[in-house]
């Protein structure tokens, strides 16, 4: 897919959608493309139950994109172990044994029935890339 229409998709989106903000892409990749740069930062000590990313929790990464574009790496999204399954970093057994998941089911925000029903991307890529497409100017994928 072409820049012009990764932006159209977004303008698209936006209007049909009634959407305040831009829609933010995500892409699944075995490589970065060229000349996208990493989320900048380094992660923390590792918490108790071995978390640690640049974030504290992978769904920080969808507001960091409204600004502007990046790349992630696996480690990158290790403080949370829902984003971590949703993405095929984990499997749902690795995921289901983090504090974060047991503190989202006692919350009732979820149920335990709920988690086997989250989507999932079927691969593990070591690349994920998240692009602000209307302010996208100069990269492919």
């Amino acid at each position: 897919m072409t820049d012009t229409s990764y932006a159209t998709l977004s303008a698209a989106l936006q209007n049909a959608l009634s959407l305040s903000t831009p829609a933010i892409a995500i892409t699944f990749a075995h490589e970065a493309p060229d000349g996208v740069p990493d989320f900048p930062g380094e992660p923390p000590e590792a918490a108790e139950d071995g978390r640690t990313g640049k974030v504290s929790a992978g769904c920080v990464f969808w507001g960091k994109a409204a600004q502007g574009t990046f790349t992630t790496r696996p480690e990158d999204h290790g403080n949370c172990n829902v984003g971590s399954y949703t993405h095929g970093l984990k499997t749902m057994d690795e995921a289901a044994q983090g504090s974060d998941v047991a503190a989202l089911l006692e919350s009732g925000w979820v149920t335990a029935e709920d988690v086997p029903r989250f989507p999932m991307s079927p691969r593990n890529f070591p690349s994920l890339h998240m692009a602000h497409w209307p302010r996208r100017t100069r990269y492919r994928t």
